[in-house]
């Protein structure tokens, strides 16, 4: 019974750090998180994983698999999109000052419309399902779509990822 009030130094650590999070943020601050560089590009790769789960889906015209597939695509992007925007931007928006905020910001309003125009995207195939006839529509704009994700995700993290990590300098 003692073991079940023991907690390792390893999420001992991390509830610690994710309370001074907490509290942070209802000071209206937003500390560094080492973590959450790594954690975006996790999220880019699962996002990039389904996105190639779609494709195969519809090279093999297994059309049944695409719905559920941009359902989770969905549900990953939307999680992405709300870490960025609550946890990422922010805290560059308050410390980038020069060329580097002004990347920062036209880059998170160029999201803004991407975010918008997956969306639609996604509502337009999952309301009306694929078939046969409209595959060739669907994939058309599916390899678009995996054109300026691709392209968008190679941004982030060439460009503003690392502006990201050099604040972590301004801890020590």
């Amino acid at each position: 019974m003692a073991n079940l009030f023991r907690f390792s130094k390893k999420s001992n650590a991390v509830q610690m750090q994710n309370e001074a999070v907490r509290l942070a943020m209802r000071r209206g601050e937003l500390p560094f998180d080492p973590q959450l560089v790594a954690s975006l590009k996790n999220e880019h790769n699962a996002v990039l994983q389904i996105f190639n789960k779609i494709q195969h889906a519809m090279q093999v015209k297994d059309y049944g698999k695409i719905k559920p597939l941009f359902m989770d695509f969905k549900t990953g992007l939307t999680s992405h999109l709300l870490k960025e925007n609550t946890r990422f931007y922010p805290f560059l928006e308050k410390r980038l000052d020069g060329d580097n905020k002004d990347l920062m910001v036209e880059m998170r309003k160029d999201m803004s419309g991407i975010g918008k125009t997956v969306m639609e995207f996604l509502r337009k195939y999952t309301e009306g399902g694929v078939s046969q006839i409209r595959a060739d529509v669907l994939q058309k704009e599916l390899n678009e779509l995996g054109a300026i994700l691709m392209k968008r995700i190679e941004q982030e993290e060439n460009d503003l990822y690392p502006l990201y990590l050099m604040q972590n300098q301004d801890h020590y």
